[in-house]
């Protein structure tokens, strides 16, 4: 059985989930709702801390796509940190990581997001 721990935390109108375990198609719908309930909750900007994912699908990479498209069609964003190693390699194959925003720390990607939300 394939097992993800979310960690969810708000700072400052942020929403940051930790992401811990394997990222697949069963585990990828976990994902899915924590992000759906905090963009329903009015939390638009969402990092997903990806240093602990121990693996990577194709299906967890487009859930990913897909939530960063729901959270910009709303006004936000949804930003990467730190991927780890099993999970870069699909980011990269699948060319995903031309297409989020991928951030080696979790400081520069909260900085980033609140520049872009006082420059709005």
């Amino acid at each position: 059985m394939t097992q993800l721990a979310l960690q969810l935390q708000t700072f400052n109108g942020v929403g940051i989930i930790t992401m811990n375990g394997r990222l697949d198609a069963f585990t990828a719908r976990q994902l899915h709702h924590a992000v759906q309930t905090q963009l329903h909750q009015g939390v638009q900007r969402i990092i997903l801390h990806t240093e602990q994912v121990q693996f990577g699908s194709i299906a967890g990479v487009r859930t990913m796509l897909q939530l960063q498209q729901q959270a910009r069609s709303r006004g936000g964003d949804l930003l990467l940190v730190s991927p780890s190693r099993p999970l870069m390699q699909v980011l990269t194959l699948t060319e995903a990581n031309r297409l989020l925003k991928i951030y080696p720390t979790l400081n520069e990607a909260v900085s980033i997001l609140f520049i872009g939300a006082y420059a709005s």
